[in-house]
């Protein structure tokens, strides 16, 4: 049976309770809360709850509280005194007290409504007469005001209504019956397995007690349905029930409810309700059985893993043959089992069964077989009895399972390698031995276990012999014998074969020769070779196989050395220096001859790394030209030669240089002529002060050159120096100066800034000289006008605009040029305004500020000076205040206005004097709005109407504030037409005034 556990004792807002079977219901003071049950503020929403030992728990906005079992058990013993506490329970767990009773006067299907279910006042309105009557819902409470209820307030010690006070005469009867509620285990244990779901429907059973009475209604709810029936005697003085529930809902569920309503003669309903968990176990316990697929144990260990139990009982069934053992073992931690076969097994295939039940009475089986092997496997291995491949390969065959693994040991003195390799099909395998072995003899192991664990074995030996025979080979490094003798030595045994290649560019030439006593060995290549370099390889093969091999190059030269001589075509050098190449051999001489008339000089040079030469003439040559001889002899006597020719030449190459006098071009145009070579290089530099710029040109046919000074001068002097070098190295000079001039005048030019002169006098000065013209564009939106004035003496000039402008804006650019050329320029603005500045002025329609603020605006510019006159009756104000930012204005009557209309002007001036003027009107009003306000005097509406009545306008607002205890209650209303207003209070009120 359900208990409350706590008291509603007020409340701000709305809250809620949420009760056990998730119900969501609205309370109110005086409600009560039940074990179990969850309360919850919402925004703006508090609560106050009295607990029974008086303590007091209070919740602000958006909070919750759980109703406690142990706070319920000490207000149990109160709670059994109010008939309406077991109805409000009802209510919340969804009973509908009004199922089997006739319509009440409020109509078929009335519940109550919310007076029932907050702990208020049941009573219906009949609006036919307005007359109150008592409930006929089915029920009755007793809610404030009602004789014999107590209001429990903060200084009570007791919750609920003492019991010892004296009987109201004719009280009704609200006590509801008090009944309790049991259910029996489900299905005897609360465990329900396969076998008991497997039937349509399963009976729930349980007792009832307290005054409950046969035919009783009893609700059982199992996930959400609802199952039905009536109390019956059990017997010996015990009621309770017996209801078939569907086994499939049973099964979707983990616990089921129970509900039993008791109306007693007054029609009081009394209720409570059970709810017991239980176990739904229909799945068989999982099980797994593990035999070793084969194995040479006879009593081999039989695992697996099962989801039942510890302590659960594993019975293993082993079939081999006509030969059938049972053993059983427990579940252990974990949910493993182990057990041996207890009786030794043949050597052959066999199956296990595993079957284990779980204490719902679900059995799991599984099964598995393996096989026993107790033979060994056969194996044999085979090592080559001698290679000279240090890792062999070593082959066997077995008859082991394809996949099994050959453990290879290959031992040699104290090296000892394992390798591991698997069984092909067929049932042979093959390794190669996995590192180099040294040169020698080494054993070889093989060991195969089956997949029952029995090993065979199997052993070989070989021998590794990798040395290979020694062997050199010797061709001539230069020869001009072009079918050479190559020799050699060996350690290869006499008579053993040496191979000869001889290969020269694609031509190959091979040839065999024995080797001799003493281990050497002699051939001549057996056909010419070309010139130029060639390759000899020597090979000899011992017995064992092992090759020796070496290589040796020559070269076949009959040919004169190449050589060229490179003497400077002309140069300013008059011991020049000669070069050239060769392709004789490095420190091979050359020797120059020079000839210039009858001057005839011999010098002598080596030939450097890379093939070249050089060397300068060791006496001096006169201006002209010369002839060189070149001639060098390479190792084999062979002779090259080579000539060439050049010339003297000391004399410098005429140039001019021509910079502008005067130029404002800042990169001016530098020419000149000279006598050096068409596409000689002029290098030009021009210097200004600490610059110095460098820029060069190309001599053109006529032998004249131009190029542009390549950086911007700075205005004033500057020099331009030219440079050219002929053939031979000979410098031409030449020099020249100029100036840079590129100031512009000065010139400035002043247009009035606001005017309403349409052909306003534009002036301005200039640096300019005195009767230099000055050009005039005055320019306003399409129009532009152009005028030309001299410059007078002093360096100003004046000028009117020749046309007039419009109103509005215009520029004017005033421009000057020099003798030079350098143009000054300057702009100016003005505007021509002939328009007074708009402007607005605003006065308080209405309003009780005697000094009222006046505000309005203007396009007058910031600051300008705004003056207002106020005008009420005989009473004139003036006032000044200046035009703000953004264009307004603001200011206060400076003395009070009686109460009344006024008026006032506003007037301001632009800087051209154009005067705008604005007007408007206020009043001031200083009398307060009468109001009435009537609330009904006494009513038993808790959110009573109040109404009233007010000359204030139509749409003002009224605010209303109620004030009960501490209780303080805010609304507003607007007036309506005629006058009036209405609103209801927007939250009950108490009882009380």
């Amino acid at each position: 049976m359900s208990d409350f556990a706590a008291v509603i004792k007020s409340l701000v807002g709305q809250v809620f309770v949420v009760s056990v079977d998730g119900l969501r219901r609205q309370v109110f003071e005086g409600d009560r809360i039940f074990a179990g049950e969850q309360i919850t503020t919402a925004n703006g929403g508090s609560v106050t709850l009295e607990l029974a030992n008086g303590e007091t728990v209070s919740l602000g906005a958006n909070s919750s509280w759980q109703a406690g079992n142990a706070q319920a058990q000490e207000i149990a013993d109160s709670a059994n005194q109010s008939g309406s506490s077991e109805l409000e329970q009802a209510l919340a767990a969804g009973l509908d007290p009004t199922t089997d009773l006739e319509p009440t006067a409020a109509g078929p299907g009335s519940a109550g409504g919310a007076g029932g279910a907050g702990g208020g006042h049941s009573a219906v309105m009949l609006t036919e007469t307005a007359q109150r009557v008592d409930p006929t819902i089915g029920f009755q409470t007793a809610g404030p005001g009602t004789p014999g209820f107590n209001l429990i307030e903060d200084n009570e010690p007791a919750l609920f209504t003492d019991s010892t006070l004296p009987a109201t005469p004719n009280a009704p009867d609200n006590t509801a019956p008090v009944v309790t509620i049991s259910i029996d285990p489900i299905t005897g244990d609360d465990l329900l397995n396969s076998a008991e779901l497997g039937a349509a429907t399963v009976v729930v059973t349980g007792t009832v007690g307290g005054e409950a009475k046969v035919g009783d209604s009893i609700t059982l709810n199992v996930g959400g349905t609802l199952f039905t029936g009536s109390v019956v005697d059990l017997g010996n003085g015990v009621l309770g029930f017996s209801i078939p529930v569907s086994a499939a809902n049973l099964g979707a569920a983990s616990a089921i409810s129970a509900t039993i309503s008791s109306v007693d003669e007054a029609g009081n309903v009394g209720t409570a309700v059970d709810e017991r968990p239980y176990t739904v176990d229909v799945t068989a316990p999982i099980i797994t059985v593990d035999v070793p697929a084969v194995s040479n144990d006879t009593t081999p260990t039989i695992t697996g893993t099962t989801d039942a139990p510890v302590g659960s009982v594993v019975t293993l069934t082993i079939t081999q043959g006509n030969t059938v053992i049972t053993v059983s073992t427990p579940v252990l931690a974990g949910g493993t089992y182990t057990v041996d076969v207890p009786q030794a097994l043949a050597e052959g295939p066999y199956t296990v069964g595993a079957q284990v039940t779980d204490p719902a009475g679900n059995t799991g089986n599984a099964t598995d077989s393996g096989a026993i092997d107790i033979t060994a496997p056969a194996i044999t291995v085979d090592a080559p009895a001698v290679s000279n491949d240090t890792t062999p390969t070593i082959t066997g065959t077995t008859d082991a399972p394809v996949g099994s693994t050959v453990t290879l040991t290959i031992t040699q003195g104290n090296t000892v390698i394992t390798v591991n390799t698997p069984v092909l099909a067929g049932g042979t395998y093959t390794v190669d031995v996995p590192q180099a072995l040294a040169e020698g003899p080494y054993t070889v192991g093989a060991q195969v276990t089956d997949p029952a664990g029995n090993t065979g074995n199997a052993t070989d030996s070989g021998a590794i012999d990798i040395t290979a025979p020694a062997i050199t080979v010797d061709a001539p490094a230069v020869s001009n014998d072009t079918t050479p003798t190559i020799t050699g030595t060996t350690d290869a045994p006499v008579g053993s074969t040496v191979t000869l290649t001889i290969t020269q560019g694609n031509t190959v030439i091979t040839v065999n020769t024995p080797v001799l006593a003493g281990g050497t060995y002699t051939v001549d290549v057996p056909q010419a070779l070309a010139e130029g370099p060639y390759t000899v390889g020597a090979q000899v093969t011992d017995p064992a196989g092992n090759t020796g091999s070496a290589t040796d190059s020559g070269a076949i030269d009959t040919t004169a050395p190449a050589i060229t001589v490179d003497a400077p075509a002309v140069s300013n050098d008059t011991t020049p220096t000669i070069t050239g190449t060769t392709d004789a051999p490095v420190g091979s001489t050359v020797t120059l001859t020079i000839t210039q008339g009858n001057t005839v000089i011999t010098v002598s040079t080596p030939v450097l790394a890379g093939g070249t030469y050089t060397v300068d003439v060791p006496q001096a040559l006169a201006e002209g030209p010369y002839t060189v001889g070149a001639q060098v002899t390479d190792p084999a006597g062979n002779t090259g030669n080579a000539t060439d020719s050049g010339a003297i030449d000391l004399t410098a190459p005429a140039i001019t240089v021509d910079a502008p006098a005067v130029s404002n071009d800042t990169t001016p145009t530098i020419t000149g002529t000279t006598d050096a070579p068409v596409g000689s290089t002029v290098t030009l530099t021009i210097t200004q002060g600490t610059t110095v710029l460098t820029t060069t040109a190309t001599v053109v046919a006529g032998g004249t050159y131009s190029a542009d000074v390549p950086a911007a001068l700075a205005e004033g002097a500057y020099s331009v120096g030219a440079q050219v070098t002929d053939l031979a190295g000979n410098t031409g000079n030449a020099t020249d100066s100029g100036a840079i001039d590129t100031t512009a005048p000065a010139i400035t030019v002043a247009a009035p800034a606001v005017s309403n002169d349409t052909t306003p006098t534009i002036t301005g000065t200039t640096d300019a000289p005195v009767g230099s013209t000055v050009t005039l564009t005055i320019t306003q939106g399409n129009t532009v006008i152009t005028v030309n004035t001299p410059v007078l003496a002093g360096g100003t000039y004046t000028v009117d605009v020749p046309q007039a402008l419009a109103e509005g804006p215009y520029t004017v650019g005033a421009q000057v040029t020099d003798p030079a050329g350098n143009t000054g320029n300057a702009t100016d603005s003005g505007a021509i305004d002939t328009t007074p500045p708009a402007i607005t002025v605003d006065a308080p329609s209405v309003n009780n500020d005697t000094t009222p603020t006046i505000t309005g605006t203007t396009d007058a510019p910031v600051g300008s000076v705004v003056t207002l006159t106020i005008t009420q009756g005989n009473t004139v104000i003036t006032v000044i205040t200046p035009v703000l930012a953004g264009g307004t204005y603001t200011v206060d009557v400076p003395q009070a206005l009686a109460e009344g209309p006024y008026t006032v002007g506003a007037q301001v001036t632009d800087p051209a004097g154009n005067t705008g003027s604005a007007t408007d009107s206020g009043a001031i009003d200083t009398t307060a709005p009468a109001i009435t306000v009537d609330a009904p005097a006494v009513s038993n509406d808790t959110t009573p109407t109040i109404t009233g009545t007010t000359d204030a306008p139509v749409g003002s607002v009224v605010t209303l504030t109620i004030t009960q205890g501490n209780t303080v209650i805010t609304v507003t209303t607007p007036v309506l037409a005629g006058g009036t207003y209405t609103v209801d209070v927007p939250q009950a009120l108490g009882e009380g005034p």
